[in-house]
C-alpha cells in the first residue's frame, strides 16, 4: 500500500514524457484520484504499520527502510490530496506551458515528496530534498513564458546553500551520534548546537522564512499561479514543516527558542508590509505566504504542547486559504490575461464564484471568525501569552504585538485586493461580457477549499485537532487558557446576518436616480477610478518605513544580493592576489634567481684569503657530516 504512492506518480510523469500521444489531463485527474483513495485508505489505518526494507550498503550495514508512522500518513494524505485539487483545476493549463511538462513535473514532486514521508533514513530523506529542489528548478525553466533561467538560478542559490547546511548537518549528525535512523532519541540542543543549528536553517529554507524567503516573490511573479498554489502554498510549506517537526520533536527534545520566535515575529511583520505594497496580486500573495511561516514558527518554538498544536493547525489552514487565493489569481489571470492591481478589473459580474472563493479566503488568512484562520491562529495567540505569563519578557510583548499586527494589516492588504479584482470599476466589461470563464473543472476543487475554510472554522475542535492533529501528536487532552466556542460563534453571526438583512429589507427606500452634486468640480470626476495601489501610500511615505521601502525596492534587503555581493568581492580579491607577481612562475624564478646570483657574486672578491676560508669551512663541515 505504501509503495503505491511512490512508484504510480513517477511512472505516469516518465511516461507523460516519453509518450506524447495521450490525454493527460484526463490520464492525471485519474492517477490524482487513485493516490488520493490510497492516501485515505493509509490514513485511516495509520495504527496499522506496513515496511519495505532493503539492503542499501551491505559494507556498512545501510539499509532503506520504508514505513508508515501517523505524522507521515497523515502528511502522504495532505501532498495527495493538494495534488488532485491542482490537477483537477489544471482543466486549462496556460498557454504557454506544455501538457506534458506541466503535470509531469507534478507526479514526480508527489512521488519524491511521499518517498521523503516514508523513509526513516535521513540518507535518503537528504536525497529526496535534494532531487526535489532539482526539480522545482527545471518546473521554473519550462513552465514560465521566456524560460526564467536568473530566477531559477536564484531558487536554486539560495535553496542550495540552506541544503548545504542540511547536508551538513545530517552528517555531522550520522558521525555523531552514529545513526542514520529517524527515530526518538531526545537530544538535547544544547550539547549540539552546530548540528541543530544548520538542521533548523535547512529547513527553514525550504519554508522560506526571512532572510531566505527572497526567491518566493520573484519565482511566484514568474511561475502560474496553479503551480504556485501547488508548490508555494502547499508541497514547499508541509515538506519543510514536516522536517522541521521531526529535528524539534523526534530528534531533539522539543524546548523553547526565543530567538527563533522573535525571527518569526519579524518575519510575520516584513512579510506584510511589504505585501501591502505590491501591485502584482502574484507577488503580493507570495509575501503573505511568508507572512504567514512567520506565524508557524513563533508557535512551533514557544516549546509547549499548545504551541505545537497551533502551529499543525495553522500550517494546515495556510496551505488550504493560500491555495484558494493562487487558484484565483489563475482565474483572474486567465480571464484578463494578467494579474497587475494598479488595473482595476471589476470581475464581480464575470466571476462571482471566484469573488466568494476570494473573499472566503481573505478572511480566513486576517484570521476572521468564523473561518480558519481564525481558530489556528487564536490558539497561537494562547500559546504566546502563556510563555508570556511565565516569563514576564519584553520581547514576548514584542512577538505578541507582532502576530496581532500582522493580522491587521493582512485584512488591510487584502481590501485592496479585493476591492481592486472585484469591485472597482471595469476597464474590460465589453471585452468580457460575452464569455463564460468559470468551467466546472475550476469551480469544484475551489469549492472544496472554501468549504474547508469554514468547516475547518466552525468544527476545528471536532475534525482537524481531534482527527488529525491530536493523533499525530499523541496527545489526549488540551489545556488553553481561552475560551473559544466556534459553532456558538457562527450561529450568533447566522442570527445577525439574518436580523440585519430583515432590517435593511423593512426600512430600506426605493433606489432614485439623481443628477450627481459636483460641487464645481469637474464633470469628468464622476467617471473616475481610484487605484487600489494608491492605497496605504502614507505608510510608504513614513519614516522609518520610507527608508525600508527604499532599501527593499534597491534590492538591498536580498539575502541573494548579499550572497552575490560577497562572491563578486572575493573574485576581486582572488584576481589581485592571483595577478601579484608572486604568482607569475617567470617573473617569480627570474627575481629568485637573479637575487642569489647577485649574493654569490658578491663573494668573488678576488681575495685568496677569502676563497681558501671557504675551503677549510667545506672540508670542516664534511668531515663533521663523517665523523658524527
Amino acid at each position: 500500500m505504501i509503495i503505491i504512492n511512490i512508484l504510480l506518480p513517477l511512472a505516469v510523469g516518465l511516461i507523460f514524457i516519453f509518450y506524447k500521444k495521450i490525454k493527460y489531463y484526463s490520464f492525471s485527474v485519474i492517477t490524482s484520484t487513485l493516490c488520493l483513495i490510497n492516501s485515505i485508505l493509509l490514513f485511516f489505518s495509520k495504527y496499522e504499520k506496513y515496511e519495505i526494507k532493503i539492503r542499501w550498503v551491505d559494507l556498512l550495514n545501510l539499509d532503506i527502510v520504508l514505513s508508515n508512522t501517523i505524522i507521515s500518513s497523515i502528511n502522504i494524505f495532505l501532498a495527495s490530496f493538494f495534488t488532485f485539487i491542482i490537477v483537477v483545476f489544471s482543466g486549462k493549463v496556460l498557454e504557454n506551458v506544455k501538457n506534458n511538462t506541466y503535470f509531469s513535473f507534478i507526479f514526480f514532486i508527489l512521488s519524491f515528496t511521499n518517498l521523503l514521508f516514508l523513509s526513516r533514513n535521513l540518507i535518503l530523506v537528504l536525497i529526496c530534498w535534494g532531487i526535489l529542489g532539482i526539480i522545482v528548478y527545471f518546473m521554473i525553466r519550462f513552465t514560465t513564458q521566456k524560460d526564467e533561467f536568473t530566477t531559477a538560478t536564484k531558487t536554486i542559490t539560495i535553496l542550495g546553500i540552506t541544503d548545504f547546511c542540511l547536508f551538513v548537518g545530517i552528517i555531522m549528525f550520522i558521525i555523531s551520534i552514529k545513526n542514520y535512523e529517524i527515530k526518538n532519541l531526545a537530544l538535547n540542543p544544547e550539547n549540539y548546537s552546530i548540528i541543530y543549528t544548520l538542521l533548523i536553517v535547512g529547513t527553514l529554507g525550504k519554508i522560506g522564512i526571512i532572510p531566505f524567503h527572497n526567491w518566493i516573490p520573484d519565482t511566484s511573479e514568474k511561475l502560474p499561479s496553479s503551480i504556485n498554489a501547488y508548490l508555494i502554498a502547499a508541497i514547499d510549506k508541509i515538506v519543510g514543516f514536516y522536517l522541521l517537526l521531526i529535528i524539534v520533536k523526534d530528534i531533539f527534545v522539543f524546548k523553547q527558542n526565543i530567538l527563533l520566535m522573535t525571527l518569526g515575529s519579524f518575519t510575520v511583520i516584513v512579510g506584510v508590509f511589504m505585501a501591502l505594497q505590491q501591485h502584482n496580486l502574484k507577488k503580493l500573495l507570495s509575501y503573505h505566504s511568508i507572512s504567514q511561516v512567520g506565524y508557524i514558527i513563533v508557535s512551533i518554538f514557544t516549546g509547549t504542547t499548545l504551541g505545537l498544536i497551533g502551529a499543525i493547525f495553522h500550517m494546515i489552514n495556510n496551505t488550504i486559504y493560500k491555495t484558494l487565493l493562487f487558484l484565483s489569481s489563475d482565474m483572474i489571470e486567465k480571464t484578463t490575461k494578467n494579474t497587475e492591481l494598479s488595473q482595476p478589473k471589476g470581475l464581480v459580474k464575470f466571476l462571482p464564484y471566484s469573488f466568494v472563493f476570494t473573499f472566503v479566503a481573505a478572511l480566513s488568512i486576517s484570521g476572521i471568525p468564523p473561518f480558519n484562520g481564525f481558530f489556528s491562529k487564536w490558539i497561537i495567540y494562547q500559546s504566546v501569552i502563556d510563555i508570556l505569563i511565565n516569563t514576564k519578557s519584553l520581547l514576548i510583548v514584542f512577538v505578541l504585538i507582532s502576530l496581532i499586527f500582522g493580522s491587521a494589516l493582512t485584512l488591510a492588504s487584502f481590501v485592496k485586493v479585493i476591492y481592486s479584482l472585484f469591485l472597482s470599476k471595469s476597464q474590460q466589461s465589453e471585452i468580457l461580457q460575452n464569455n463564460k470563464y468559470e468551467k466546472f473543472y475550476s469551480i469544484f476543487p475551489m469549492s472544496i477549499l472554501t468549504l474547508l475554510c469554514l468547516i475547518f472554522g466552525i468544527l476545528s475542535y471536532e475534525i482537524p485537532i481531534s482527527k488529525i492533529i491530536k493523533p499525530m501528536l499523541n496527545i489526549k487532552d488540551i489545556s488553553s487558557i481561552g475560551l473559544w466556542n466556534a459553532k456558538i460563534a457562527f450561529y450568533l453571526l447566522v442570527v445577525g446576518f439574518i436580523f440585519g438583512s430583515i432590517i435593511y429589507l423593512i426600512t430600506v427606500n426605493k433606489p432614485r436616480k439623481v443628477k450627481n452634486y459636483l460641487l464645481a468640480e469637474d464633470e469628468k470626476l464622476k467617471d473616475s477610478v481610484i487605484p487600489a495601489t494608491d492605497f496605504y501610500l502614507t505608510i510608504k511615505e513614513t519614516y522609518p518605513f520610507s527608508v525600508i521601502y527604499h532599501f527593499a525596492e534597491q534590492k538591498l534587503l536580498d539575502f541573494y544580493n548579499w550572497f552575490l555581493g560577497i562572491i563578486s568581492l572575493l573574485s576581486i580579491i582572488i584576481k589581485k592576489i592571483v595577478e601579484l607577481e608572486i604568482f607569475d612562475m617567470y617573473i617569480f624564478g627570474k627575481k629568485v634567481v637573479f637575487y642569489f646570483a647577485e649574493k654569490l657574486s658578491k663573494l668573488h672578491n678576488g681575495n685568496l684569503h677569502f676563497y681558501l676560508s671557504f675551503v677549510f669551512i667545506g672540508i670542516l663541515i664534511i668531515f663533521l657530516i663523517f665523523i658524527l
